[in-house]
This record gives C-alpha cells, structure tokens and sequence, in this order.
C-alpha cells in the first residue's frame, strides 16, 4: 500500500501509471486526488517514431502501458558496466 506520506509521491510530482492496471477505469483519477498529485499514464514511444502504415496508432496507445518495460529493456545497453 503506498501511503500519502511516502517520500517518494512528494519528491516526484510527475507519476505516471504503467502495466494493465493502468487501464482500470477511474484508477488515475482516484491516485491524483488521493495523492494530490499529477498522475498520467505512461505512454513509452513518445520518443519513438512509429511508422503508420505498419502500426495503428489507437493499438499502440491502448497497448502502450502494458508494454513499458518492454520498451524500456529494448532501448537499454547491454554494454554498460
């Protein structure tokens, strides 16, 4: 359970919800006036270019949560010590 004192929710004002849950209706909603904090669900290709006559957009935005640390693992180095 995370608490509103947790260090954490007042030190990073930017929240962003990930994974499947981040789609229960009403969920980010709840978490902002719980918090009193800004909370936005992720949405990990906003740096990546997508080419539109391969992908569908609205797909990819309802898939995005869920595939936030997929992305994050892909665009990672494997060389880095």
């Amino acid at each position: 359970m995370i608490s509103s004192r947790d260090r954490h929710w007042r030190e990073h004002p930017e929240n962003r919800g990930a994974g499947g849950s981040s789609r229960v209706p009403g969920l980010m909603d709840v978490l902002r006036e719980e918090f009193a904090v800004p909370v936005e669900e992720m949405y990990p290709f906003r740096k990546i270019v997508i080419n539109p006559a391969r992908h569908n957009e609205d797909q990819i935005r309802e898939l995005a949560p869920r595939l936030a640390i997929a992305v994050g693992l892909a665009l990672r180095s494997f060389d880095e010590q």
